[in-house]
């Protein structure tokens, strides 16, 4: 007897075969992008290492120069800082003059003979372990700031700011001057990363119980800036 034709049979095997069809092709795709996602995935994950490497070296270059800078600094100058009237804030790297009878004439910029006669012996010793070869490629900045008091009403911000920016440029002035500074190479170095600032009375210093104590604010301070802290400062920044 020769087979029947199924119509309805017929139909229903194409349409099961075209549904398996298609879902092997969903899964072909979503493998694909499964694959496409882990890729994308990797490349980011490889891009964060590289990232936090950079920023743990920029880290540890950070430190390292300021531990080594602080301790080249201390041994040069622990013998001086007391006669000085001065100190070394170990984290920020400033040596800070504390004694205002010293440095200038009253409501002046004009260095005291005692101050100068402090500024040419610390300068040209100073400079000296800045411009060692482990240091002198990584000084970003070396800054003079200049910081008076405000006792009341009398000294009003502004005049503290002329006084004190004019009190800064005096000390750079000198330290820069031929008495100072008598080595050329030495001194066109400088001239590339020193610069000075007036800060008034907005950075006083205070007393234990946080008010300003503005008998010992009125101070010189040289800092020291490296590349690698404005390196770090680069990469810390949320982009």
């Amino acid at each position: 007897m020769a087979d029947t034709f199924d119509e309805d049979t017929f139909d229903e095997d194409i349409f099961q075969e075209s549904d398996l069809s298609f879902d092997q092709s969903i899964s072909d795709l979503m493998s694909a992008l499964l694959m496409i996602f882990i890729l994308i995935l990797m490349v980011a994950l490889m891009k964060l290492t590289s990232i936090f490497e950079e920023k743990t070296n920029i880290a540890e270059r950070y430190q390292s120069l300021q531990t080594d800078l602080y301790q080249d600094l201390y041994e040069e100058f622990k013998e001086n800082l007391e006669q000085w009237g001065a100190e070394i804030e170990k984290e920020t790297l400033t040596i800070r003059f504390k004694e205002p009878d010293v440095l200038f004439e009253p409501n002046s910029a004009q260095l005291r003979n005692k101050f100068r006669t402090i500024l040419k012996d610390f300068f040209p010793r100073y400079l000296s372990i800045l411009y060692k070869e482990k240091y002198k490629n990584s000084i970003a900045e070396i800054r003079i700031e200049g910081h008076t008091a405000n006792p009341g009403d009398q000294y009003p911000f502004m005049n503290g700011m002329l006084l004190s920016q004019d009190r800064t440029n005096s000390v750079l002035d000198y330290v820069l001057s031929g008495y100072v500074l008598k080595e050329k190479e030495l001194k066109d170095w400088c001239e590339k990363y020193l610069i000075s600032i007036g800060k008034s009375h907005s950075q006083p210093i205070l007393n234990d119980d946080g008010t300003p104590n503005w008998s010992i604010s009125r101070r010189v301070e040289f800092q020291i800036r490296t590349d690698a802290e404005n390196e770090l400062k680069k990469l810390l920044e949320v982009k």
